[in-house]
């Protein structure tokens, strides 16, 4: 199943005012326009500010993974985070994040602690936001944040795409929390749909 995306004002404004999320007289879920790319606020390593680039993302396998339901639901799951029944994933929004030095991307493989602009997605303060990041082994890392004062808060494994979601109820269009289940490996990641990834330098 394609993910609800709210890429554009009147869509977001939609969920933020309705009770429930919108659907097509099929009962399918309406994909926005335009997916919402949120900026960086700050991104440092090592305690050091770096600078960070960001486009779309166009590998088509990576975002045949991202927007569907069901691939989020199975990464999600096996990081320890098990969406409920009466429950669906939105994706808030998705973006390709890269690292250059003198105007060409390098791969950075160290710790990234990022902050990312979440006026642009429809999340508000207080509201869980899981962040799906693609990190250089082809593997998927997960990371629960909580928007606070208008930021999501992450440290990522390195620079690559980034997709953002919420888990909300089906029927009201409430945030649905979800604890990370205990039996879960703290740090394993997730094997579903590994994509194998290009060099930012050669692009094999």
């Amino acid at each position: 199943m394609k993910l609800i995306k709210f890429g554009s004002a009147a869509l977001a404004a939609t969920m933020a005012f309705s009770a429930a999320p919108v659907f097509a007289a099929d009962n399918s879920p309406i994909q926005g326009d335009v997916n919402k790319r949120p900026g960086v606020t700050e991104a440092t390593v090592d305690g050091i500010k770096i600078e960070v680039t960001d486009s779309a993302i166009t590998d088509e396998k990576v975002l045949e993974v991202v927007n569907d339901e069901q691939k989020v639901k199975d990464i999600l799951k096996e990081n320890g985070y098990k969406v409920p029944t009466g429950a669906t994933v939105v994706v808030l929004g998705e973006g390709d994040y890269n690292y250059e030095v003198n105007g060409k991307p390098e791969e950075l493989k160290k710790a990234v602690e990022m902050s990312f602009d979440a006026a642009t997605l429809a999340a508000k303060d207080g509201d869980q936001v899981f962040v799906l990041h693609l990190k250089h082994d082809g593997k998927w890392e997960v990371i629960s944040a909580v928007v606070e004062k208008g930021i999501i808060k992450v440290t990522l494994d390195g620079l690559s795409p980034v997709a953002f979601y919420k888990v909300v109820d089906e029927k009201t269009g409430k945030v649905v929390e979800i604890t990370k289940e205990e039996a879960a490996k703290a740090g394993v990641n997730t094997t579903t749909a590994k994509v194998e990834k290009k060099s930012p330098n050669t692009g094999i």
